[in-house]
């Protein structure tokens, strides 16, 4: 019996495989045993390329993407831009760049990615550190920039003061310089305008988007300082004019708070509201998905003024906020009235097109679990005792959370006795298993819409069989309706008459009864001395 190795295994299946359980350090490592292995490694190697605006590591990385372009799937990029301390260089990283504002020439050529160097690239993703340094205004110490409203000359201000900004100008008008890559990720994107977003290339970059995922950072000097996070909403809110307004393609968008202790979507004081619009743009719109989000009426909106297209609608750590701290939050809605809407739009005739709805929320009953995410089972009430007896043996509970943002903190506070109270009153539970319900029909009612009649294969081949038979003799030159059945053609092909139907020999008008039509006046010469020479054909023998 030969011996069972690598090599003698189903090659394509067991690479991936083993794969899937390695680092991309060991990937490199296991293509470093052989020739054969390095080659079949090499979509697995170069699927994702990352350079940066140090230009030794991005040309480095335009040196691969030149040899490997066809493999790369992933261009993604991190600046640099602090100052490097001791304790980095102790650990060999690599090291920043000197001019730390200009990307090098080969960084320019990846973002750009034309066809002949990357031909099968999807997405670019971008990152930064968000390392200020030079001013402590603009840093982890000072809050000036979220109190006043910027215009385009105090960015440019900024941007010629501080080498952070001056490097988010540059990298996203390298960017706007892209004209194939379908998919953009921006991992940290800081609420502060950045003169590119004016230019007109970045509008027209922005219009030739079809999948958007950005991660806002939630900057720590915003909700130290409880002055500063009204700007700092107001800032978020500037998101619709830089990206969302010119979003004509785009059918997937995700937008996520970096951190669960500030969710958006709710407009008010120590809110930071939903940037996204419902004023035309986004008309193809399928696929929504938000991360640490309230629920609200803007929400609301949303989803139904992209009824159309919307399919499907994620929300990950969604809480509902009724103004229980202070009464700052404005244009909340409950759980229920949420579902209740969202069924009521369903209902209606040429409703959504929704398909999909998933959530997730974190609802703690006591105090105890809302700061150790313990439960403290023998202190609690009996009602929650049974409550969370009901949730264990029946696993299609849910719980809704509800919370607000607090006035002294300006992060989100649970709201635990609104938690309890409509997990024991049930009408949040109520309204979504009704919505569910309505959605399961929907999602029935769409996918019978979409089956097609036919297949387009077995369509041609009844078009081809027709074409065929026109010169025949006693058939007549039939015109089908490809909207009829099959077995309703092929009968009326072989001269089957439905009862009661009679043939016409001389009518020229075409049938309203079963789509098809008799061409016997219509005839061509040539055709008619090809039927005359058939009879005689015929008749002689």
């Amino acid at each position: 019996m030969a011996a069972v190795n690598i090599h003698t295994l189903p090659r394509d299946d067991t690479i991936k495989y083993i794969v899937k359980y390695l680092d991309d350090g060991h990937v490199i490592n296991l293509s470093m045993s052989c020739k054969e292995l390095r080659e079949q490694l090499a979509c697995h190697i170069f699927h994702t390329v990352r350079f940066s605006n140090d230009p030794k590591i991005s040309n480095s990385a335009l040196i691969a993407a030149q040899k490997h372009g066809h493999h790369v799937r992933v261009l993604r990029f991190v600046g640099f831009a602090g100052e490097e301390d001791d304790n980095q260089q102790s650990q060999n990283e690599h090291p920043r760049p000197t001019n730390r504002d200009v990307l090098p020439y080969s960084a320019l050529i990846l973002f750009e990615a034309n066809a002949a160097l990357l031909p099968n690239l999807e997405t670019i993703v971008i990152n930064f550190d968000h390392d200020y340094g030079e001013a402590d205004e603009y840093g982890p110490h000072g809050p000036s920039i979220f109190i006043n409203h910027e215009s385009l000359a105090d960015v440019r201000q900024r941007e010629a003061k501080l080498t952070m900004c001056r490097l988010w100008a540059n990298t996203y008008k390298a960017l706007a310089a892209n004209k194939g890559t379908p998919n953009l990720v921006i991992e940290s994107w800081s609420p502060r305008g950045v003169s590119t977003f004016q230019t007109k290339a970045w509008k027209a970059y922005m219009r030739r988007v079809k999948s958007l995922d950005i991660t806002i950072v939630c900057e720590t000097l915003a909700f130290e300082f409880t002055n500063s996070l009204q700007g700092y909403g107001r800032d978020v809110g500037a998101m619709q004019q830089f990206f969302f307004q010119w979003l004509d393609l785009v059918t997937t968008l995700k937008v996520s708070m970096l951190w669960p202790v500030t969710p958006f979507g709710m407009n008010g004081k120590y809110h930071i509201p939903l940037p996204m619009r419902t004023n035309g743009s986004m008309p193809v719109l399928g696929h929504l998905e938000l991360k640490h989000v309230f629920i609200s009426e803007d929400l609301l909106n949303l989803i139904i003024g992209h009824k159309e297209h919307l399919h499907t609608v994620v929300l990950h750590n969604a809480h509902s906020a009724l103004a229980k701290y202070g009464e700052c939050a404005t244009r909340g809605i409950s759980w229920k009235d949420f579902f209740d809407c969202l069924t009521m739009a369903l209902n209606q005739e040429g409703g959504l097109a929704l398909t999909t709805f998933t959530f997730t929320s974190t609802a703690p009953l006591s105090e105890t679990e809302a700061k150790t995410e313990k439960i403290n089972y023998k202190s609690e009430r009996a009602a929650i005792k049974k409550l969370r007896d009901q949730l264990q043996n029946d696993p299609s509970r849910r719980l809704f959370g509800y919370g607000d943002m607090g006035e002294i903190s300006g992060t989100f506070i649970h709201d635990i006795k609104t938690n309890q109270d409509s997990a024991i009153a049930g009408e949040d539970q109520t309204a979504y298993e009704r919505f569910v319900k309505r959605l399961e029909v929907n999602r029935q009612r769409i996918s019978n819409t979409k089956q097609p009649m036919q297949c387009e294969k077995g369509q041609a081949e009844i078009t081809q069989l027709v074409q065929c038979f026109e010169t025949m003799e006693g058939l007549g030159a039939v015109i089908h309706n490809t909207d009829a059945p099959i077995s309703q053609t092929v009968g009326r092909m072989k001269g089957y008459r439905e009862p009661g139907a009679s043939r016409k020999k001389h009518d020229s008008t075409p049938s309203s009864s079963n789509g098809t039509m008799s061409l016997t006046d219509s005839r061509s010469p040539e055709d008619t001395g090809l039927r005359r020479s058939a009879r005689l054909a015929n008749k002689t023998t």
